[in-house]
């Protein structure tokens, strides 16, 4: 479905995947123009699986606006609340 749009090693459906892939991902970007980075940034935003602030905490990630051991932190937080429920 994704492909020629999002390439698919930088795909994800819950914030458990995009952890897993988070180093990764970001490296990917420095290479990708602005027109690929807008499409992301409107994939990252339709995870319906992820609660908007973690989307958030994700795209801050991806654009150096939180550091990968606070994202950890974030994600910390999101374990204790909703545990393996994929939120």
């Amino acid at each position: 479905m994704l492909d020629g749009i999002i390439d698919r090693d930088m795909t994800f459906y819950t914030f458990d995947d995009f952890i897993r892939i988070r180093k990764h991902i970001k490296t990917r970007m420095q290479d990708k123009d602005y027109n690929y980075l807008a499409v992301y940034r409107m994939y990252v935003e339709s995870r319906p699986w992820i609660k908007d602030f973690y989307r958030g905490c994700i795209w801050d990630f991806l654009n150096d606006y939180m550091t990968d051991d606070e994202l950890l932190d974030k994600y910390g937080d999101y374990i204790a609340k909703y545990g393996d429920k994929h939120e």
